[in-house]
């Protein structure tokens, strides 16, 4: 709307206000059947703005081997519990995104409310034959979300997406552990073993990271690791074990591979050589590594736009709004790079109800 600036109606982040382009200005001073300033309007256009750009992330999200969340909570100026949701995948160009998705308020922040509304918005994401590419779920380690074998909004999640494994935030996890030992001098190895058993105990699966480990490549070439290779086959059974051993017997060999720097750059290396096909049970393992988050950051940086959004002075806006605005603000980048977004907005806007004026012609 503004001349050289990326904003929406109703919603401006900068200093001054820059003045209006030429044809808007005109527009909004001249118009007699539709100046789209009304409140009703802009909701209206923010509502479509969202849901394109929600349907992008979506598709995109459904076209991935993989997905991950992050969810994390926090209660805003109107005292209304929020809790954000992020996803996390390997786009089509092989680039990890993590995508705002929604602001969610709940009314209770139990395991229940929490697991209810987490999955609740998993059923729009992914269909029913799709649920197997929901590999991990990342939270700040709070025990309503940790919770026991039984207990926590993560249990709850595997019981619907077995393949979830549950990502507690390695930051806090270290935090955590290094508060609790020093607070006990006189225990403190007692403290470290028992601390770092109960904060890790969910973590068995990332022993499939040290499989891709470059350092350790010339290791596995004198005694290939195959307590590791068990535990993630156990982890991860759409993997073949058998092809995966065989690939990374000769990865091991290889020298090229021993100069990748992490899971992503060897990703990118069998990617932009076309060995996808040759290495095809690999590059699955490091696609589900990759699209793991580590921790829980995207969404803690979600809390942010959300108290610029909702002030002290402008906290009584809807929720539709409030994501609206949230999205637009989060994922710009995405808005602009998406085809013909103006287009896609129009033609919901138009497609909702008979309006007065004509916005698609026929």
């Amino acid at each position: 709307m503004w001349a050289g600036v990326a904003t929406v109606p109703g919603l401006n982040f900068c200093p001054s206000p820059p003045l209006l382009d030429g044809v808007l200005k005109e527009h909004v001073e001249n118009a007699t059947v539709f100046k789209g300033t009304s409140k009703t309007v802009q909701n209206e256009l923010l509502d479509c703005m969202l849901s394109v750009v929600r349907e992008q992330i979506i598709q995109d999200a459904q076209s991935s081997d993989f997905l991950s969340i992050q969810a994390d909570e926090t209660t805003d100026i109107a005292t209304q519990c929020q809790l954000v949701l992020v996803l996390r995948y390997i786009d089509a160009k092989s680039n990890v995104q993590e995508r705002f998705f929604e602001f969610i308020p709940l009314c209770s922040t139990t395991a229940d409310s929490i697991a209810t509304v987490l999955k609740e918005r998993l059923a729009v994401i992914l269909p029913e034959d799709q649920k197997s590419k929901l590999i991990s779920q990342a939270y700040d380690g709070a025990s309503v979300m940790r919770g026991d074998a039984t207990a926590g909004a993560q249990r709850k999640m595997q019981d619907v997406y077995p393949n979830a494994h549950y990502i507690h935030c390695y930051a806090h996890q270290l935090n955590l552990i290094m508060q609790q030992a020093t607070s006990h001098i006189s225990k403190v190895c007692d403290t470290i073993l028992r601390h770092t058993l109960e904060r890790f105990s969910f973590t068995d699966h990332l022993v499939s990271a040290t499989l891709l480990q470059a350092d350790r490549f010339e290791q596995y070439t004198m005694a290939f690791p195959e307590d590791a290779l068990s535990r993630t086959l156990k982890a991860y059974p759409v993997l073949d074990g058998s092809n995966l051993k065989t690939e990374l017997s000769l990865i091991y060999c290889k020298e090229e591979f021993r100069a990748c720097c992490g899971a992503l750059d060897l990703l990118q290396l069998f990617m932009e050589n076309n060995l996808e096909e040759v290495f095809s049970e690999t590059v699955t393992l490091l696609k589900i590594l990759v699209t793991t988050p580590m921790t829980t950051a995207e969404a803690e940086m979600c809390f942010s736009t959300l108290k610029r959004i909702k002030t002290f002075l402008r906290n009584s806006m809807t929720q539709e709004r409030l994501n609206a605005l949230a999205m637009l603000l989060i994922e710009k980048r995405l808005v602009t790079e998406m085809t013909n977004f103006n287009q896609k907005v129009i033609e919901k806007f138009a497609s909702q109800k008979e309006r007065r004026a004509k916005f698609v012609f026929k």
